[in-house]
């Protein structure tokens, strides 16, 4: 029967061509640089350690925060650690002495003090993870970078304290207030101002060394 020895031969020239393709297919995937197969996984890698390179502080910052307003850190308790202090220093305090005016007076301002570092440190951080991760959005070291940074810092660290102070208000021996927020906020400037004051010294000083090389 000639047609289907016809059907046979007409079928011939796809196999072959499958045949060649598939030939084609696997000498590429052999002759494909390792370095290409593996240049996909290692860069991933890296920038999983860029991320929490500038990440993992900030987040385990917010995790201190939020531990500093639990009953933990309540005046209760820090005015023993403050009392037992300054106990050594002076010897004539009594524990009964730990309520009067001037103790309470001392308690106050170290308990704001503390809100100055930790919410300043929190600035910090988040400054220089915004620099770090987002180095073309904060890409200049002039007003402008600061306006940038403090436009993405300034709400997060207002978050982040408002938060706090909301949860202080479900905890029986804390007590939520906004002066407290307004005093955080005090301390992520200072933080966030520190950070651009830092970012603008490497530029200055690469600006000076291009006007002082001849043309």
């Amino acid at each position: 029967m000639p047609w289907p020895q016809a059907r046979e031969r007409s079928e011939h020239p796809q196999r072959i061509m499958q045949f060649l393709v598939y030939m084609a297919t696997g000498m590429i995937s052999v002759m494909d640089p390792p370095h290409r197969v593996s240049s996909a996984p290692s860069t991933r890698i890296r920038r999983l350690v860029h991320v929490a390179w500038f990440c993992a502080p900030l987040v385990l910052w917010v995790a201190v925060v939020a531990f500093a307003s639990t009953n933990f850190a309540s005046s209760a308790h820090t005015d023993i650690w403050l009392w037992r202090l300054l106990h050594p220093l002076s010897p004539g305090m009594r524990s009964g002495d730990s309520s009067s005016g001037h103790f309470a007076a001392l308690s106050w301002a170290v308990r704001k003090t503390a809100h100055l570092v930790v919410y300043g440190v929190l600035g910090l951080l988040a400054a220089r993870a915004l620099r770090g991760l987002f180095s073309g959005y904060v890409r200049t070291t002039d007003r402008e970078g600061l306006w940038r940074m403090g436009v993405v810092v300034l709400p997060f660290g207002a978050l982040v304290a408002a938060a706090d102070e909301l949860h202080q208000t479900l905890v029986p021996s804390r007590t939520g207030s906004i002066r407290d927020v307004a005093i955080d906020m005090v301390g992520v400037s200072v933080g966030l101002l520190v950070v651009w004051l830092i970012g603008r010294r490497p530029s200055h000083k690469r600006t000076e060394r291009r006007t002082i090389q001849p043309r």
